[in-house]
Parts: structure tokens; sequence; C-alpha cells
């Protein structure tokens, strides 16, 4: 995922991650201009996965996120 689509989205990539994963807190996922990396290694640590399994979460929250909003823009 592009940074730029990263951090447009992250509000609600985060609250998604806090709903499946109840032990992260506010500070694990904070998103920081320029410090993804640094996210990414937080979460690998509290959620004890790769960095490849963060990243396809991530994506398929976005992509779920996608859909949800395209689907209400067709009915308006």
């Amino acid at each position: 995922m592009e940074n730029k689509e990263l951090y447009q989205n992250w509000d609600i990539i985060k609250e998604q991650l806090k709903q499946r994963f109840s032990s992260l807190t506010e500070s694990d996922v904070l998103l920081v201009n320029g410090y993804q990396d640094d996210l990414m290694g937080r979460l690998e640590m509290k959620l004890s996965k790769t960095k490849a399994e963060i990243e396809a979460l991530v994506a398929e929250i976005k992509n779920k996120q996608d859909k949800k909003n395209k689907k209400n823009n067709t009915k308006t």
C-alpha cells in the first residue's frame, strides 16, 4: 500500500485493528509521518505477526472500506 493511501485511511484502519485485536492501544497504532516502519515493528511485536501478515491485514481492511464506500456512493 502506498504511504499516501495509508495515511489517508489510517483512522479507519486503526479503529478496525483495535476492534479485531483488543490488546492494541492507541500508542500501538500511532502513525507518525515518516515513521511507518516503526508502526509496523510495534504491530509485529504486539500481534506476533510478520510484516507481510500485517500488510495483508491492513490491505484487507482498506479493501473492505473501499467496497463499503463504493456501495454507499452508488446509493446516493
